[in-house]
């Protein structure tokens, strides 16, 4: 049996992964089918930064792949083309930025993220 913090955690996961992928088609290729929702700086780096939303980006599962096997300035150079220094340079200075994931962490990031979608 889940925890309250694992069934809190499941559910904001569940959310931002809904909310990244809302537009509905890949933002590299365009593609509208497989699509992820990927972390640019990796949830396992920064837990400040797992649900925030300008650290998410929407791939198709090639894209994804690419991604993951690409050399970083590649991917780096990519994201800074599509979207910007600002944002790059943001989630890089935060993604050092400290968290407590309790269970009110992650409660209050499903609260709010549900909150998004109007449900």
């Amino acid at each position: 049996m889940k925890t309250k913090q694992q069934n809190f955690r499941g559910k904001a996961d569940t959310e931002w992964s809904l909310q990244v992928r809302a537009g509905g088609k890949c933002e590299k290729c365009g593609a509208t089918e497989h699509l992820h929702a990927h972390h640019v700086i990796n949830k396992s780096l920064s837990s400040f930064l797992r649900y925030e939303l300008k650290n998410g980006i929407c791939l198709c599962f090639k894209c994804h792949f690419w991604w993951h096997h690409e050399a970083p300035t590649v991917t780096s150079d990519w994201f800074i083309k599509k979207f910007g220094q600002e944002r790059f340079d943001w989630l890089n200075s935060q993604r050092h930025e400290p968290a407590h994931t309790n269970t009110r962490f992650y409660e209050e990031n499903y609260i709010r993220l549900k909150e998004l979608d109007g449900n």
